[in-house]
């Protein structure tokens, strides 16, 4: 389901395997539901749920942050190769560090503020 520069997509316009993957989605989702609510109304999944939730954007954007640092270095001529293991390990374990580092502290667990 992965459209790639230059190839005619399956997705534009939409077809019939789009449409059917879009409606079993949905479907397992509305099926899943019930088991998902009595499963959530317990402490221990629920804290687990809102503690990954209250820092997904923050990871979200960190993680774009990794992939744009390599990407404009070899735009400004500086010599990193953006494909190498070591570069692109040591740049994502210093932004997690940041990320939980900057993470919602003890407290603050499922508050909006």
């Amino acid at each position: 389901m992965v459209g790639l520069p230059g190839e005619l997509s399956n997705m534009t316009p939409p077809t019939v395997c789009l449409l059917v993957l879009t409606v079993g989605q949905v479907a397992a989702v509305v099926l899943a539901r019930p088991w998902m609510q009595r499963w959530l109304s317990r402490p221990r999944p629920w804290t687990a749920v809102v503690t990954v939730g209250s820092a997904a954007m923050t990871i979200h954007l960190w993680h774009l942050s990794v992939l744009v640092g390599p990407w404009s270095s070899t735009l400004l001529m500086v010599p990193v190769d953006p494909l190498q293991d070591t570069f692109c390990v040591a740049a994502g374990l210093l932004l997690v560090r940041r990320a939980v580092r900057a993470g919602p502290g003890p407290g603050r667990l499922g508050t909006c503020s």
